[in-house]
């Protein structure tokens, strides 16, 4: 199959792309969250959903999720890993929202109080982050693709990075804000998004010579000498 090629965006606009899409990314859950295209339902809690159970403090390692990008955006170090990054976590988002419009889905919470101290946290959380647009978990998706795109040269950096995403994955079920099965659903919208990214070969100039587009060298073979004494008869 033949791959489209792409020429990489500039380096410089890393921040202006991150704001772009987290601006683009927040308008579209608000708009997926209040404007579905069918009737919200609730899914059926599993047997995991229900072993499972609250375990308040790790709604830190829920909202530490906005903390990863960050780092994820500092670690992107060539204009060809923030083109691919960019192109992959688009498509992921746009498949999810997708989901979410066609596809509804609402958790159902539990209002009653947790403690003194943890319920002010839950309800600022729940403010901006309403029971609906479930399945597929944009937490687990997002930061698992993440995780599959950036990949930092030391061991331990890697090491640490997954454990963080692993964290991130467990907390959407220990802080009672998904299924298991929006963890499923966002495992493969992960995994989609990096294997539709590999579709696109995309070429970075400014970095290696092999990516610049080198055109055909010229035939430098002599042409035999014409006998113009030939001509002359």
């Amino acid at each position: 199959m033949n791959r489209i090629r792409l020429v990489a965006l500039p380096l410089r606009w890393k921040w202006p792309l991150a704001i772009l899409g987290a601006s683009l990314y927040a308008s579209a859950y608000t708009f997926a969250s209040t404007a579905p295209f069918f009737n919200v339902r609730s899914l059926s809690l599993t047997s995991i959903d229900q072993a499972i159970p609250l375990i308040p403090w790790t709604v830190f390692i829920y909202l530490s999720d906005y903390c990863l990008f960050l780092v994820l955006l500092m670690m992107l170090r060539t204009a060809r890993e923030i083109t691919e990054t960019f192109l992959s976590f688009s498509l992921a988002a746009t498949f999810t929202y997708v989901i979410f419009l066609l596809y509804p889905t609402l958790y159902p919470r539990n209002m009653t109080a947790i403690s003194p101290y943890w319920d002010p946290i839950f309800a600022w959380l729940w403010a901006f982050d309403p029971p609906t647009n479930c399945f597929p978990s944009l937490h687990v998706s997002m930061s698992v693709l993440g995780a599959l795109l950036v990949k930092p040269k030391r061991l331990s950096l890697r090491i640490a990075l997954w454990a963080w995403v692993i964290g991130i994955v467990i907390s959407t079920l220990t802080t009672k804000q998904h299924y298991a099965a929006d963890v499923i659903g966002g495992l493969i919208i992960a995994l989609a998004g990096q294997k539709l990214g590999k579709v696109v070969e995309i070429a970075d100039p400014t970095s290696k010579a092999e990516d610049k587009i080198v055109p055909a060298a010229k035939d430098t073979t002599a042409a035999p000498p014409s006998d113009r004494s030939a001509g002359a008869f």
